[in-house]
C-alpha cells in the first residue's frame, strides 16, 4: 500500500478563486470560469467538490505525486464527467501544482478524452466495465508547458463529439524515470465527491478508482481537471 502526504505548505492562494453568485450561476473570477446548471453556448464542467475551492496536493512518501507520476509507475489519471445527450468537448483544463522536468523539457504529457468502456476495479473492489477505455481524443503537451501557476489548456480541433458520460485526463507513460508532474485535487473526503469518479492506470495497464482502499490509494477526491463543452453551433 502506498502512503501519502498532504503538502499543506503549497501556495494555495494561486488557486483560491474569488467567487460571486449571479442568479443560479457561479463565476470563479480568478480563472474566468463560468459554470451553471443551465446550458449555454459554452459551458465548463467542474468536479463538484472543487467548486468550493478546497485544493490539495498529495505526494507519496515513496517519491512522486498521487495525482501524477511516481515511483510506482502510474500511467494515467482520469476524472469522470456525467453528461446526457450529445456533447462536444473543446478543451480540457488542468491545474498542476508541481513539476520536475528532470532535464527532459520536451517529454510529452498526453491530454486525453476517454470513453468509459474499459475494464477496471471500483471503490468496492469489484470488477466493472465503466473504467476509461477507448481514447476519443489526444493532444500532446511538453512537460515544460504544464503550468504550475495557472491553467494548462489542451484544445482539441476539431472538438470531440460524444454521447453520455466520459472521462478527461492525462497520460504520463512517455515521461522518463525521475520526471514528475503533480495535479491538484480536492481535499480527501470533501463533500461533493462521489464514488468511482476518478481513476488511475497502474504500471501494468489496469485501472483502479483512486478511492479503492483495497488495491489503490484510498483517496476520495476529485481531480482538478475541467472540461469545456460547446453546443455544436
Amino acid at each position: 500500500m502506498k502512503h501519502i502526504t498532504l503538502l499543506a505548505a503549497m501556495a494555495v492562494s494561486t488557486f483560491a478563486m474569488a467567487q460571486k453568485e449571479v442568479g443560479s450561476a457561479t463565476h470563479h473570477a480568478g480563472l474566468g470560469i463560468h459554470f451553471s446548471g443551465e446550458r449555454g453556448p459554452i459551458d465548463t464542467l467542474i468536479p463538484p467538490s472543487l467548486a468550493a475551492g478546497n485544493f490539495a496536493l498529495y505526494t507519496s512518501t515513496s517519491s512522486g505525486y498521487v495525482a501524477g507520476t511516481n515511483n510506482f509507475g502510474d500511467l494515467a489519471k482520469v476524472q469522470v464527467f456525467n453528461s446526457t445527450g450529445t456533447i462536444h468537448v473543446e478543451q480540457l483544463l488542468f491545474l498542476f501544482g508541481a513539476r520536475d522536468e528532470n532535464g527532459t523539457p520536451n517529454a510529452m504529457v498526453h491530454a486525453r478524452v476517454y470513453s468509459l468502456d474499459g475494464p477496471g476495479t471500483n471503490t468496492a473492489d469489484a470488477s466493472v466495465s465503466t473504467a476509461p477505455g477507448t481514447v476519443l481524443g489526444n493532444m500532446d503537451i511538453p512537460i515544460s508547458a504544464c503550468d504550475t501557476t495557472d491553467l494548462t489548456i489542451a484544445t482539441f480541433f476539431p472538438s470531440i463529439t460524444l454521447s453520455g458520460n466520459f472521462g478527461g485526463g492525462f497520460d504520463v507513460s512517455d515521461l522518463a524515470a525521475g520526471t514528475e508532474l503533480g495535479l491538484i485535487t480536492s481535499s480527501d473526503n470533501d463533500p461533493g465527491t462521489a464514488d468511482d469518479q476518478n481513476w488511475e492506470e497502474c504500471s501494468d495497464g489496469t485501472w483502479f478508482t483512486m478511492s479503492n482502499a483495497t488495491s489503490s490509494w484510498g483517496l476520495h477526491v476529485d481531480l482538478a481537471i475541467l472540461a469545456v463543452l460547446d453546443d455544436g453551433f
